[in-house]
């Protein structure tokens, strides 16, 4: 909502309903400009001191004042520069504008790109033309990606685009102004990235796919902030963080993330995570890829199933010639095997108990059935009533034949 004076009873308020990706420091001057009013905000740029003049102030109102600040700021370095009685010294590990080694510099923050030619040299910010190449490719407008049943998150050959995905539309449409935490984004918000991925990838048999997107959409936000962090803390003061401020976000956004990160509740959770941090007793050899990946690949290419977490561990945690990282991780791991063959040996004995108490159960309930099975008087046989109903055969077969004799004669 911007409000515009007319003068000093008359008040025009507008209201639109915007995408947060199109609210960025250039497009709000530029609807100023539209509207034909000027408003002054806290957006100010410092004239640098030259020889003897002295240092001024300018507000920005419209969008020909920050192209004039550009040009004056690019004038200024020239003149300065030409001014030098001697020429500077530029090292390579300066890391462009910043004052932090090399070996204090955070590991999450961006190094300032080399220029060359004229051009930025490296990748650059995440712009999502993976996606686009691969369903140009394929000619088909929703590529396939599947979670796996034992560790939840996504795997597959199209896994990387998939969560490139995610964060390319986390970062367009989740605020970062007045959150800190993923569950403070608004419900509207998290509706809307879980639809537009799933108008563009096939979940129809997953279970609970917006679920398992949000999962993936949280950890990268946490992830994202993280890095902002880092690159707060990578520069020392206000005019280099404001210089090196990061591709993925808007000069206002940043403003508020130095003043959020330079708060006493922010630093009491960064505090606390980077304890938390330093009690890990070992690390993976994973590399950025999930384990989710990982047991994808080592699965059995005959039945397709997964291997087991024991197993995930191994592989994440040795080197191809298998070698353990650390004594810690081989421990754990001789740990949790004894632990499961125990595991084992107590579960036969269970069924093995379970099996005998059944059977005993099924003996007490058949035996009445069994009793009464059995005929009331056995008779006695021997050797001799065996030989003499054999002996007597003979004399059966020729009464049989007089006495069918007799009744045809009547």
């Amino acid at each position: 909502m911007v409000q515009c004076m007319e003068g000093q009873d008359v008040v025009r308020l507008v209201h639109a309903t915007l995408d947060r990706g199109q609210i960025d420091f250039q497009n709000l001057c530029t609807f100023k400009d539209q509207l034909g009013y000027g408003e002054r905000d806290y957006y100010y740029y410092y004239k640098k001191r030259i020889g003897d003049a002295n240092a001024s102030v300018q507000a920005i109102d419209y969008s020909k004042d920050v192209e004039y600040m550009l040009e004056y700021m690019a004038e200024s370095e020239e003149r300065k520069l030409r001014g030098q009685a001697q020429p500077t010294e530029v090292r390579d590990g300066s890391n462009g504008s910043s004052a932090t080694p090399l070996s204090q510099w955070p590991t999450h923050a961006r190094k300032p790109k080399q220029i060359k030619g004229g051009m930025k040299m490296g990748r650059g910010c995440l712009k999502g033309l993976a996606a686009v190449a691969k369903r140009s490719k394929s000619q088909s407008q929703k590529m396939k990606i599947q979670f796996s049943e034992n560790m939840g998150g996504p795997y597959g050959d199209n896994r990387r685009t998939f969560v490139d995905e995610v964060v390319l539309l986390t970062k367009q449409k989740a605020p970062l102004i007045g959150v800190s935490y993923w569950r403070d984004v608004s419900r509207h918000v998290k509706e809307d990235i879980a639809e537009c991925i799933m108008d563009h990838w096939d979940l129809e048999t997953t279970k609970n796919p917006k679920k398992k997107i949000w999962k993936v959409a949280m950890e990268r936000y946490k992830g994202w902030q993280s890095a902002l962090h880092a690159a707060y803390k990578a520069y020392n003061s206000y005019d280099k963080r404001i210089k090196n401020k990061p591709e993925d976000i808007d000069i206002m956004e940043w403003h508020y993330l130095k003043k959020y990160f330079a708060t006493r509740q922010f630093k009491s959770k960064s505090s606390n995570n980077s304890q938390n941090h330093k009690q890990l007793k070992t690390s993976h050899l994973g590399g950025s890829k999930p384990f989710s990946q990982w047991s994808w690949e080592k699965r059995d290419p005959v039945t397709g199933a997964e291997p087991c977490l024991l197993e995930i561990w191994r592989t994440t945690h040795s080197t191809r010639g298998g070698e353990w990282t650390d004594e810690v991780a081989e421990s754990i791991y001789e740990k949790v095997e004894k632990h499961e063959a125990n595991k084992a040996a107590e579960m036969e004995q269970l069924k093995a108990a379970f099996r005998q108490e059944l059977m005993g159960e099924f003996e007490t309930l058949m035996a009445p059935y069994r009793q009464a099975l059995l005929p009331e008087h056995t008779p006695e046989t021997n050797t001799n009533t065996i030989v003499d109903e054999a002996g007597s055969t003979d004399d059966n077969i020729v009464a049989t034949q007089i006495v069918h004799s007799q009744q045809l004669a009547k």
